[in-house]
C-alpha cells in the first residue's frame, strides 16, 4: 500500500514546493521551514483558501471516479464545509467579512470547476509517489492531485491551482511542477504522461483556463541540474534572502 504524503514527508526529501521556494522564492524563508522547522506565526488566509479548493476538486474527483456526478448544490456545500475545517486551530487575522467573502468566491470556483470538468476516467485522486534522484541521496516526493485515462488511451496527471489572477500563460514555477510530476510518473510506471494544469482565477468572476504540456527527455536531465544546485544552496549554507513586494506577507 503507497505511503501517505505525511509519512513520505518524515524522511529527508526533495518536492516540487521546496526546490520552488529554494530556488525559484525565498532561500531565507526555505531555511526556516525547511531546515529549522520554524512555526509561521501565521497562516496565510491565501494557503488556508487554497487548501479547501482543491480539498473540494478531490472530492469531485473522487465521486466521478466512483462514476457519480455531484450535484452543484453538493459541490457548493463541501466547500464550504472544508472552509470551516481549514480555518479550526489557526491564527486568522481577517474580518469575518472577507471570510464570508471567499466562501462566496469559493463556492462559484467549485461550481465552475464542476461544470468544466476534465474529459477522461479517472484513475487516481492524490497518488502519492517517492522515487530516486540519479546522484543525489535523498528521493523526489510528492502526490499527483488526479490521473486520467483520456479517450484515447493516453495518461494525463492533473494538477489543481488558484491564482490571483489568471495569467494568459503558464506562470514559469508550474514549469518545474510539470517536469517534477512527469519525472515521477515516467520512473513509477515507465511512460511519459501529459501534464494538464486547471487554474482558477480567484479575483472576480471565476474564471478556469487550462494549459496541457508535454515533458521530453531533455526536461527531466535539466531537473537533475537543478537538485544538484539546490544541495550546493544547501551545502554551503547560501540563505539568502529575497527582498521584494512579498515580504509584508511572509509569515515567517
Amino acid at each position: 500500500m503507497p505511503q501517505s504524503i505525511s509519512e513520505l514527508r518524515k524522511r529527508p526529501h526533495w518536492s516540487f514546493d521546496s526546490l520552488n521556494l529554494l530556488l525559484n522564492g525565498c532561500r531565507l524563508r526555505w531555511a526556516f521551514e525547511y531546515q529549522n522547522k520554524l512555526k509561521p506565526e501565521t497562516t496565510p488566509i491565501r494557503t488556508l483558501f487554497e487548501s479547501a479548493y482543491r480539498k473540494t476538486a478531490a472530492w469531485i474527483a473522487t465521486s466521478r471516479m466512483k462514476h457519480v456526478t455531484p450535484t452543484m448544490a453538493d459541490v457548493r456545500e463541501v466547500f464550504s464545509q472544508m472552509w470551516i475545517i481549514e480555518r479550526q486551530n489557526v491564527v486568522v487575522s481577517i474580518p469575518p467579512k472577507e471570510i464570508e467573502r471567499l466562501e462566496r468566491i469559493g463556492r462559484r470556483m467549485v461550481e465552475r470547476l464542476s461544470y468544466q470538468w476534465p474529459e477522461g476516467e479517472v484513475l487516481s485522486v492524490g497518488e502519492t509517489f517517492s522515487v530516486a534522484l540519479p546522484g543525489i541521496d535523498k528521493p523526489i516526493i510528492g502526490e499527483s492531485d488526479m490521473v486520467l485515462r483520456e479517450d484515447a488511451g493516453s495518461t494525463t496527471l492533473v494538477s489543481w491551482l488558484t491564482v490571483f489572477p489568471v495569467s494568459p500563460k503558464l506562470p514559469p514555477q508550474l514549469e518545474l511542477m510539470a517536469t517534477c510530476l512527469t519525472y515521477a510518473w515516467n520512473q513509477s510506471h515507465g511512460c511519459m504522461p501529459q501534464f494538464h494544469v486547471v487554474l482558477m482565477a480567484v479575483l472576480g468572476s471565476p474564471k478556469l483556463v487550462q494549459f496541457d504540456k508535454t515533458r521530453t527527455r531533455e526536461d527531466l536531465k535539466k531537473l537533475f541540474a537543478l537538485v544538484e544546485g539546490a544541495e550546493w544552496i544547501l551545502e554551503n549554507q547560501e540563505f539568502v534572502p529575497m527582498l521584494n513586494q512579498h515580504c509584508e506577507a511572509c509569515p515567517y
